[in-house]
């Protein structure tokens, strides 16, 4: 699948504080859910993790290959990470490189990249790294 990141809402059908229940009836597939705080679902065929809140309601979307993930037509797997640094520089946003990955907290997308290649591409709603 192929999902375009929109920042504080979601990616396509994927709509934060949406129900795990609502997020699940838009896949056939079930998903292997991660017990770990917090509670996870995986769907390893779609390349998903949407992560959840004590209420149920979706608050980080996890998107590995073989989705693809864009945001204002930057598509992250399709370019190398250093394009990808310098299409979001363009577009006003710079983060230095931490915990092995970029986490640009204005618009809510992280690039994990530990081994200098994109892994993942996560979006998460407003206020989710306030807590942790």
């Amino acid at each position: 699948m192929h999902y375009v990141l929109e920042p504080n809402l979601g990616a396509g059908a994927l709509k934060f504080s949406k129900n795990r229940d609502e997020i699940r009836r838009l896949f056939l597939s079930v998903p292997i859910t991660k017990t770990r705080e917090p509670e996870n679902d995986f769907y390893e065929k779609e390349g998903l993790i949407l992560g959840y809140d004590e209420s149920d309601e979706l608050e980080y979307i996890e998107i590995i290959e073989p989705s693809t993930a864009e945001y204002r037509s930057i598509n992250f797997f399709s370019l190398s990470l250093n394009d990808c640094l310098n299409q979001l520089y363009k577009c006003g946003l710079k983060e230095p490189y931490d915990d092995g990955g970029y986490n640009f907290p204005a618009v809510g997308i992280v690039l994990y990249c530990p081994q200098g290649d994109i892994e993942s591409v996560s979006l998460y709603r407003k206020g989710y790294y306030d807590d942790l």
